[in-house]
């Protein structure tokens, strides 16, 4: 599917698409996603991983579990590729 978004010349929804699956998002999670809500790595020397923040406080929505703050990492060998696309 990500392949053919590609081929269709929608590279945002192909990497959106593949974000969610690396990070096992459910589709509100994913489409609800903020620029705010990605967080680079504070040091490449420590870590090459952005992460996502899922359902921060500051927007008062918690996740299903009824969580606020969770994070995951980017952290798929097979993204690797979209780092330098995200940064």
């Amino acid at each position: 599917l990500a392949i053919a978004l590609c081929g269709a010349d929608k590279i945002a929804e192909a990497l959106a698409l593949l974000v969610g699956f690396a990070c096992d998002l459910r589709p509100s999670e994913l489409t609800g996603l903020t620029v705010a809500q990605l967080i680079p790595p504070a040091s490449a020397a420590l870590s090459v991983h952005f992460t996502i923040v899922i359902a921060p406080e500051e927007l008062m929505i918690a996740s299903k579990s009824g969580r606020f703050d969770e994070s995951v990492s980017i952290d798929c060998d097979w993204m690797a590729f979209a780092m330098p696309i995200i940064r």
